[in-house]
């Protein structure tokens, strides 16, 4: 079977492509075929897991020709025989235009199993966020300062309740959306770091 990976991109660490790289080789053990952006980025030209680690990920590179991507990932969409769809499609327009033109050519779907929302927050505190953000009893301590500052110093904040606070704006969405998964990771992820903060 032809595959065509399609997942978020943009505003992704290396615009995703470990993710779609390791979706690939899943497939290709399986005994499939696979058609995958990212590669087929790298034989244009374009390897994003060259770019620094600081490079701003919602921007796409000046010299990139998105549009000679979007028919290329058009084309594959036509001539694959299922979409093999990576976890957060859902919030990538692209993703979800490839997902629709697929369904709409009587193509098969095959989802990315999810990991379980614990393990994604302990790999998002404990890694990506981690880097981006340092330790977060440091990161929650400036927050927790500020907070006090902006009380004009009548009420001192402690790091652990930045992360109590964070979970109840995460709920709060939740009320509004639900299914949301990221929230629920989030509230997950705060919890870990309020219990970081707490550690002796």
């Amino acid at each position: 079977m032809l595959f065509y990976i399609c997942g978020p991109m943009t505003g992704r660490p290396w615009f995703n492509f470990p993710a779609f790289d390791a979706a690939r080789d899943r497939l290709l053990a399986e005994g499939h075929q696979v058609l995958s952006p990212a590669d087929m980025d790298r034989e244009a030209g374009f390897d994003a897991m060259t770019l620094p680690a600081d490079h701003d990920w919602s921007v796409i590179p000046a010299d990139f020709d998105a549009i000679a991507a979007f028919d290329r990932d058009v084309e594959a969409v036509k001539q694959c025989d299922s979409l093999y769809m990576l976890n957060g499609w859902e919030q990538s327009t692209g993703a979800q235009m490839e997902y629709h033109a697929g369904r709409w050519l009587k193509k098969a779907v095959q989802f990315e199993a999810q990991e379980p929302i614990t393990l994604q927050a302990h790999r998002l505190v404990r890694g990506d966020r981690n880097k981006s953000y340092g330790n977060p009893r440091d990161d929650f301590r400036r927050t927790a300062a500020m907070w006090t500052a902006l009380t004009n110093f009548e009420y001192t904040f402690r790091p652990e309740q930045v992360a109590q606070f964070m979970i109840a704006v995460k709920q709060s969405r939740l009320c509004q959306t639900p299914n949301h998964r990221d929230s629920w990771a989030d509230t997950a992820g705060y919890a870990e770091c309020g219990a970081w903060c707490m550690e002796p």
